[in-house]
Parts: C-alpha cells; sequence; structure tokens
C-alpha cells in the first residue's frame, strides 16, 4: 500500500511541471499575440494621425504586410489577428478566432496596406503628378 502512495505521488509531482510548462508557453503565446495586436493597432491609428516616429512607421509596415488586424462587430475592443501568408503566421491564443483562419462573418476589417518607401515609392509618386504644359 505505501509503494502504491510513494508512485501516485511522484506520478503526480512529475505531472505539475509539465502543466507548468504548457501554462508559460500559453502565456508567451497570449503575450506574443497581444503586442502585434496593440502594435496593428497603433499602426492602424497612425495612418489616419500620424503620431508616431518614422522608425516606427517602417516597423507598421512589415506588419501592414503580414498581417491584417479584424475586429467584432459587436465588441469594439475585441480585436484580433488574420496572417496574409500561412508561413509568416503568429500561434493563436486558446479563445480566439485562428490567425491562419478565415476572419469570421461580420467582422470589421482594418485592411491597411504597407507605405512604400524607397526609390520604388518616391518613383511612383513623381510618375502621379500631371504636368500641364503652355501651348
Amino acid at each position: 500500500m505505501r509503494r502504491m502512495a510513494i508512485v501516485i505521488a511522484a506520478a503526480a509531482m512529475a505531472a505539475v511541471p509539465a502543466a507548468s510548462a504548457a501554462a508559460d508557453d500559453q502565456d508567451a503565446v497570449i503575450q506574443k499575440y497581444d503586442e502585434v495586436v496593440i502594435q496593428l493597432r497603433d499602426c492602424n491609428l497612425d495612418v489616419n494621425w500620424g503620431q508616431l516616429s518614422e522608425d516606427r512607421r517602417a516597423e507598421c509596415d512589415s506588419l501592414f504586410r503580414d498581417y491584417v488586424l479584424a475586429a467584432d462587430s459587436s465588441q469594439s475592443d475585441y480585436f484580433f489577428i488574420h496572417c496574409r501568408s500561412a508561413s509568416r503566421c503568429i500561434q493563436t491564443p486558446d479563445g480566439k478566432p485562428a490567425a491562419n483562419g478565415p476572419i469570421p462573418e461580420g467582422s470589421y476589417v482594418y485592411d491597411t496596406k504597407p507605405r512604400g518607401t524607397g526609390k520604388s515609392a518616391k518613383s511612383a509618386a513623381h510618375k502621379k503628378r500631371h504636368r500641364h504644359h503652355r501651348a
């Protein structure tokens, strides 16, 4: 009987680190996901308000390239992420729509395209100018 109790106690103690490690992994997934949501929300606000620095705007372009921010239409503060590419997708915490799955029906989507930077963006902006010539 005593041996059985020792075996049961040892098995229970062995399960504690595994459960703790799984909880730590889920906490890391939640933290990373929430960071990306906050960054995407800030970047989307910057499109209209222009409050971010140039360095932060450069970070926004890579976020816009990889992710789409969406919100539940019934809860304005419930944001979630949709990945544009499955190869560059982050893990989704439990209880959130799958980032690599379809955007849930009825969601409000903040689909912001990356701002162009560099020579190609400057030349594209230059080509948009209309020149008026005098006759």
